[in-house]
This record gives structure tokens, C-alpha cells and sequence, in this order.
């Protein structure tokens, strides 16, 4: 590979961690959370078990959406190409589908972008919807990890964008008018759960903060309606 393409060409990525947060909003608005889990080479050995963990997640909740941001022009690239080199079979959702749009698959970016040319940066978006910048700072920032340390700071960090994009996806359901959704109640259902899950995560004094300020503003409507 030319050594000058290395941050522009989707083949010379290599996969070293994912994580997958699984939640439904059913018809009333009501979030009900399944699963937050994540694969790394540290635990798992190399790129082609820590794919092949994270289809056969998505395999086992075939009626869920995957739900990505960028994802169509970078996530599902790479992970078609490590699939490709390993041979491994592609989930049903991350399968390009030719012809009418593919429901089983939701690039939040591309649905925001809709018809027009700007492109929406997440950590852009989540600071104008509200969520604290302590949370947002250095989300792109993920240097391969040479130390257990690192290594958890490592599954921190791709654990805590699930979450993000979780809330994210939350604000777009508003804006589209989903019935019953409502932010600040969806929010803090998002938090609480992750927070159960991942009680010493290292932005969990963080999490904990937005939470709270979340539940003030809640408890402030109800108090403006009675």
C-alpha cells in the first residue's frame, strides 16, 4: 500500500475494537434497553474474532436496525473488507441491498444530511442538542492501545460512542416526530441503563452529571404543569 493513503483509503483500516449497544422505542415511545457489550483484539486475539463476535450479535436480533453515523461511507466498508479477508459471512443488516432504500440499515448522518451537501459532525451535533463537552472531548481520539490501561480506555471510549449515538438518534426521533418520544425522559432511561452496565466507566461522574440535569429539567416541566 502507498504509506501516504494510510488516512484516506478504507483498505489499510484495521478493525481493533467495536461495541453494540442494542435498544427498541416501541409505538408509545417507551425505550426498553437489551444489551451494551463491546470485542477488542486484547480480549479476543485479532480483527477476525472481534468481527465475527459483533455479527454474530447483529445475526442473533435479526428485526433490530443498525444504526451507524458516517457508517454507509467508512464503518460498513471496513468491516465488508475485514469480512472479505477472513472470510466471514456478512450480516443480513450490512448486506448493500440494491434497489429500494434498505430499512435494516440507518446512517444517522446521511438521514440528517437528506438532499443537501452539508455533512454533520456527531460530536457537533451532540453539543448542540445539549450534551456536556466533558463527555464529547477527544471522541475522536482513539490512539491503538500498548498497555492494559490503554486497553480499557480503549473499550471505554467506543462503549461511551454507542451511547452518544444512542442519544443522538433519540433527538432525531423527536425531530421526525416519533409518538411518544421525548427527549429528556429517553435521555435519562439511555443514561441510567449504560450506567448500570458500566458503573466504573471513566466518564461516569460525567454521565451521572448530565443524568441529574436531565432529571431537574423533568421534574421542572412537571412542576410548570401542575
Amino acid at each position: 500500500m502507498d504509506a501516504s493513503s494510510q488516512r484516506r483509503s478504507v483498505t489499510v483500516r484495521e478493525i481493533t475494537a467495536i461495541a453494540a449497544y442494542a435498544y427498541t422505542v416501541d409505538g408509545d415511545g417507551a425505550v426498553s434497553i437489551d444489551t451494551l457489550t463491546s470485542w477488542n483484539q486484547h480480549d479476543w486475539g485479532d480483527e477476525a474474532e472481534v468481527v465475527e463476535q459483533f455479527f454474530e450479535f447483529v445475526r442473533r436480533r435479526p428485526q433490530h436496525v443498525v444504526l451507524g453515523y458516517g457508517s454507509i461511507a467508512t464503518d460498513l466498508p471496513v468491516m465488508r473488507l475485514a469480512a472479505m479477508t477472513a472470510g466471514l459471512r456478512l450480516p443480513q443488516q450490512l448486506i448493500d441491498q440494491p434497489g429500494a432504500w434498505d430499512r435494516k440499515h440507518l446512517d444517522l448522518a446521511l438521514a440528517i444530511k437528506g438532499r443537501g451537501r452539508t455533512w454533520v459532525h456527531l460530536s457537533q451535533l451532540l453539543i448542540r442538542i445539549g450534551v456536556p463537552l466533558a463527555l464529547v472531548a477527544g471522541k475522536a481520539e482513539a490512539p491503538l492501545p500498548d498497555s492494559e490501561e490503554k486497553w480499557r480506555s480503549l473499550r471505554d471510549h467506543v462503549e461511551l460512542d454507542t451511547l452518544l449515538l444512542a442519544l443522538a438518534h433519540t433527538s432525531w426521533l423527536v425531530s421526525t416526530g416519533c409518538n411518544g418520544v421525548r427527549y429528556a425522559p429517553a435521555a435519562i432511561e439511555h443514561l441510567s441503563a449504560f450506567l448500570r452496565r458500566q458503573p466504573e466507566h471513566a466518564r461516569a461522574s460525567e454521565l451521572i452529571g448530565y443524568q441529574r440535569q436531565l432529571e431537574c429539567e423533568v421534574a421542572e416541566q412537571y412542576r410548570d404543569a401542575a
